[in-house]
């Protein structure tokens, strides 16, 4: 999605969290490990979580500070776009969720944000 400016918006710095380059190739890299796991059937579970921007680190800080820059909208109305945010209680849930039912998760990589998982592959 554009904006006005014909900038990104945030749904779409949201989901692209494999576009660079660098994020494909070791996306790649971790697809080819999930298929060879899964298909000799060792018994592994891999996943991959890549959390949303979140206002509470100096990451994401730095990251919405930016990004909000870029929409020509303040730091707090792009930090407002994300909400909820990622608390470590939700990452913890999460993560216990994963190795608690593994036939339920079965997708390499998910999306961890305020509102717990989102597979994306």
């Amino acid at each position: 999605m554009r904006s006005k400016r014909g900038r990104r918006s945030s749904a779409t710095f949201r989901s692209a969290s494999l576009t660079s380059p660098k994020m494909r190739s070791v996306f790649a890299s971790l697809s080819y490990a999930f298929q060879k796991v899964n298909r000799l059937k060792l018994g592994l579970h891999i996943h991959c979580l890549l959390p949303t921007l979140n206002p509470n680190t100096d990451l994401g800080r730095a990251a919405i500070a930016a990004y909000a820059e870029r929409a020509g909208v303040s730091t707090d109305e792009f930090a407002r776009r994300l909400a909820p945010h990622l608390t470590p209680a939700i990452m913890g849930d999460a993560i216990v969720e994963l190795h608690s039912n593994p036939s339920r998760w079965d997708k390499l990589a998910y999306q961890i944000g305020g509102q717990g998982l989102k597979p994306l592959s």
